[in-house]
């Protein structure tokens, strides 16, 4: 959400929705959360920033707790090696733990022509790159393996080249992303975003995010990846010592 639009977003961006209550009360809290959501309800009519509308004193886990799967490289390896929480990958992204792949593969180059899985850039990022199931636990990379679902989804967006800073601005200031940073290859995001999958299915939450993204931020759908919608996509991890993190999702 642009705050150039909603330049109120700003201003109550780093209240919960108790302390708008305290510090505003209820009336202009549920004002507020409303103007956050309304871009969002256009496109899936479902409840997304819970941070703001669970008024409950009781404590609720940050979805920066929520666990997920993270799988050593190679891609074709099935079989979970860690199961840690989001903040635990979000550390290990902004660290140096995978800057060295994240080097070699952005000097690596990519086939203008030819199938995409068989050019250089590809086989070394499958090979060597580790990856995480942002959407949940994992008895195995399988969505028949999986065995808790995180509340999260990982967008994909694709090939931005001189957009890329542009975009990325933006998105961080959107009170809906929980976390963004920037792909393994340097030219596109991995947003990821809150769900409830008792209320849609994976794939109509992603299809609802991409028709968001597209309409919010002025994205062609063809950049916004459409293979992703599985539940137990594999989003492999690279170094990204910016990577945004939501304040509103560390604690609830």
């Amino acid at each position: 959400m642009d705050t150039q639009t909603h330049p109120a977003a700003k201003e109550f961006y780093k209240y919960t929705f108790k302390e708008l209550c305290q510090e505003r009360g209820e009336a202009l809290a549920l004002e507020k959360v409303a103007m956050y959501q309304q871009p969002i309800y256009q496109h899936l009519n479902c409840t997304l920033l819970a941070t703001y509308q669970n008024p409950s004193p009781a404590p609720e886990p940050s979805l920066l707790s929520q666990v997920v799967s993270v799988f050593y490289a190679p891609a074709t390896n099935t079989t979970w090696q860690k199961q840690m929480p989001l903040h635990n990958v979000v550390n290990l992204i902004r660290s140096e733990v995978f800057k060295h792949e994240t080097n070699v593969l952005r000097a690596t180059p990519k086939n203008t022509t030819g199938k995409r899985k068989d050019c250089p850039n590809s086989i070394y990022k499958r090979t060597n790159f580790s990856y995480a199931t942002f959407s949940g636990t994992f008895t195995y990379r399988d969505d028949k393996g999986l065995a808790k679902h995180s509340g999260l989804i990982c967008i994909d967006i694709d090939h931005l080249g001189e957009r890329l800073e542009e975009v990325r601005a933006k998105i961080i200031e959107d009170l809906a992303t929980v976390v963004c940073f920037i792909s393994p290859n340097g030219d596109g995001l991995k947003v990821l975003y809150e769900m409830d999958i008792s209320k849609h299915s994976q794939y109509d939450w992603y299809e609802g995010y991409r028709q968001y993204l597209a309409r919010s931020f002025g994205l062609e759908m063809g950049k916004l990846d459409s293979s992703c919608k599985n539940v137990s996509r594999a989003c492999f991890l690279p170094h990204d010592p910016n990577i945004f993190v939501n304040p509103h999702f560390v604690t609830k």
